[in-house]
C-alpha cells in the first residue's frame, strides 16, 4: 500500500468526510467465533450507528486500528457480513483482518510517536532501501511536512524511514523539535504566561531577567505593568489569563474550553472550576478564527492537513485533533514554538503536551485500539468551545 495514499485517505476522511475507501484485499475466508479481536486492513472506514441504521456515522477506523467483534450478521463467513463491534458500532466485516498486522498497521495505529521533517528541496525521493542507489517509490515536493519512524541507528546512518518502509535521506529534510513548551494545571483565578524574555522589577527597585513561557500568579494591573507577588513584570512582555464564566448556552456541568484571541489564552473548565490556562496560537489572518460558542464533533489522535490559496501547506501527523468549527480544531503543532502569537490558518495551536492534555480532557474517550470518534453523533458529551475577541 502507498503510504501517501494511506495517509491522504486517513486525512481527507477525518477532515473532510469524504467516502471512505474498502481493502483492496480480499476477505478472509474463515473467522474465528465472535467475539475476536480484528485490525482495520482498509485505508478509513466508517463506523455506522447499527445494523439498519446507517447514518450518521458515529467514527471512522483507520488503517491499523483495533477493533473487537461482538458478532457478525447474518454470520462471519457470508458474504457481505456486518461485523458489531465493541463498545458500539459496525462495519463491513470485508475491511477487518485478524491475521497479525503489517508494519505499516502497527506503526500508524494508536497514539502519534512520529519524527517529523519537511522537505527542503524542490523534489526529495524516498527509496526502497537506505541506499542512494536504491528504487525509488515515493516523491515529495518542497515544504511537505512528513511522518517517520523514530530508529536511532538509521539516523546515525543519515536516514528516516517512512511508515511502510521507505527511505528518505535526512540531509534532505528539516527535522523538528516540538516544544517543550506546556500550560498551567489548575492556575491561579489570574494568571499570566511571559510572551518574551523581559525583567521582573523586584520592589527594591532592582531587576531580574525572566524568560518566556515563566507563568505568575496576577495581583493587579496597571496601564503598563502586570503586578506579581515579587513585584512587576512590563504589560507588553506578557498574556494575562483569568476564569471566565461559563456561558448559559454551555450546560452546567460541562467540559469546556475558552479561547481568548486578544490574549492567545485557553483556559479550560470541569463545569464551573477552573483546570488549565495556558498559551495558544490562532489564525494570523482576522475571521480565520471565528468567535462563538461551538461543540467538538471529532476527537482523532492525528490527521493529514491541507491548504491551497496563496499559503498552501500539506503536513501529516498533526496530532491530538478536536474539530469544533468546520474545518478549524484545537491541535497540537509541532513545528513551531511561538505560542502567545497568532500564526495558524484558523486552527488553534497547542503545544504537543497541551494538545494531549486538551485531547484526554475532552469527552468521550476513545474505545482501546481507535483513533476517531464522532461524539454528538452518539450522543455523547463533548467538549464545549467557547472563542472571543
Amino acid at each position: 500500500m502507498n503510504t501517501r495514499t494511506l495517509i491522504l485517505a486517513i486525512a481527507i476522511v477525518a477532515c473532510m468526510g469524504d467516502e471512505a475507501s474498502a481493502s483492496d484485499e480480499p476477505p478472509s475466508t474463515t473467522w474465528p467465533a465472535p467475539p475476536f479481536e480484528a485490525w482495520v486492513a482498509a485505508d478509513a472506514v466508517y463506523v455506522m450507528p447499527q445494523l439498519g441504521r446507517y447514518w450518521p456515522t458515529i467514527a471512522i477506523l483507520q488503517y491499523g486500528d483495533v477493533v473487537r467483534v461482538n458478532r457478525c450478521e447474518p454470520d462471519c463467513n457470508a458474504p457481505n457480513a456486518w461485523a458489531e463491534l465493541a463498545p458500539f458500532g459496525v462495519v463491513r466485516l470485508a475491511n477487518l483482518r485478524v491475521t497479525p498486522r503489517d508494519r505499516a498497521g502497527e506503526f500508524l495505529a494508536g497514539a502519534p510517536n512520529f519524527t517529523w521533517a519537511r522537505v527542503r528541496s524542490g523534489l526529495v525521493v524516498a527509496r526502497a532501501a537506505p541506499n542512494v542507489n536504491a528504487e525509488v517509490v515515493e516523491r515529495f515536493h518542497r515544504d511537505e511536512e512528513l511522518i517517520f519512524r523514530s530508529d536511532a541507528d538509521l539516523w546515525a546512518l543519515g536516514w528516516l524511514e517512512r511508515p511502510t518502509g521507505g527511505f528518505v535521506a535526512r540531509s534532505s529534510l528539516t527535522v523538528f523539535e516540538a516544544s517543550a513548551f506546556s500550560g498551567w494545571a489548575e492556575p491561579p483565578a489570574h494568571f499570566a504566561f511571559v510572551r518574551t524574555d523581559t525583567v521582573l522589577t523586584l520592589a527594591d527597585g532592582t531587576t531580574r531577567p525572566v524568560a518566556r513561557y515563566e507563568r505568575f500568579p496576577v495581583l493587579a494591573t496597571t496601564r503598563t505593568d502586570v503586578i506579581v507577588p515579587d513585584g512587576s513584570i512590563p504589560r507588553r512582555s506578557v498574556r494575562l489569563g483569568a476564569s471566565a464564566d461559563r456561558p448559559a448556552r454551555i450546560p452546567a456541568g460541562a467540559r469546556w474550553a475558552h479561547v481568548d484571541l486578544s490574549e492567545q489564552i485557553l483556559t479550560a473548565y470541569d463545569g464551573d472550576r477552573l483546570v488549565f490556562g495556558t498559551l495558544v496560537s490562532t489564525g494570523r489572518r482576522a475571521g480565520t478564527t471565528r468567535p462563538g460558542i461551538f461543540e467538538v464533533r471529532r476527537k482523532i489522535t492525528y490527521a493529514q492537513m491541507r491548504g491551497g490559496g496563496s499559503d498552501p501547506y500539506s503536513v501529516e501527523g498533526v496530532p491530538w485533533v478536536l474539530y469544533f468549527d468546520g474545518a478549524v480544531a484545537l491541535h497540537g503543532a509541532f513545528w513551531h514554538d511561538g505560542f502567545g502569537t497568532p500564526r495558524s490558518h484558523g486552527c488553534v495551536n497547542l503545544s504537543p503536551a497541551d494538545a494531549r492534555f486538551m485531547f484526554d480532557f475532552a469527552p468521550p474517550s476513545l474505545p482501546d485500539g481507535w483513533r476517531s470518534v464522532n461524539p454528538i453523533a452518539l450522543g455523547l458529551d463533548t467538549l464545549w468551545v467557547e472563542v472571543v475577541e
